[in-house]
């Protein structure tokens, strides 16, 4: 991608952003939807609707049902996103972060199955608008 007909991932941040890119567009990335959000719940989320493993992310429910069970963004105002969505708990622990997850960010799990990873990749796509 550096234009030096070499690929050097390890070198060129120009070959190693662009093949990672590539990994992420081949992988089904939607360019323009969200990969994560933020929440804090207003109530207690019973722990089958809590994802604590990247094994298999279950319990997708619409926005306004998680709405319903208390959940709005981390600031408190209302979450206004119309998806389907996981909830998930990285740390496994009750005073950690809560993130609802869509789509993009089950594709990142691909690359990589971590909670952490996917947060960290999401939260960089997001500061490069991807």
């Amino acid at each position: 991608y550096d234009k030096n007909n070499k690929i050097e991932l390890k070198t060129s941040l120009d070959d190693a952003l662009a093949s990672a890119a590539n990994y992420i567009n081949s992988i089904g990335w939607k360019k323009g939807e969200p990969c994560f959000l933020r929440v804090k719940s207003n109530k207690k989320i019973h722990d089958k609707y809590i994802n604590l493993s990247a094994r298999k992310i279950s319990n997708k429910l619409r926005i306004k049902k998680w709405k319903k069970k208390g959940l709005v963004n981390f600031d408190g105002s209302e979450i206004t996103l119309n998806y389907n969505a996981a909830l998930i708990m990285p740390d496994g622990k009750n005073d950690t972060p809560l993130y609802l997850v869509f789509d993009n960010y089950e594709k990142i799990l691909k690359w990589n199955r971590s909670l952490r990873f996917g947060i960290s990749v999401c939260k960089l796509a997001t500061m490069i608008k991807l």
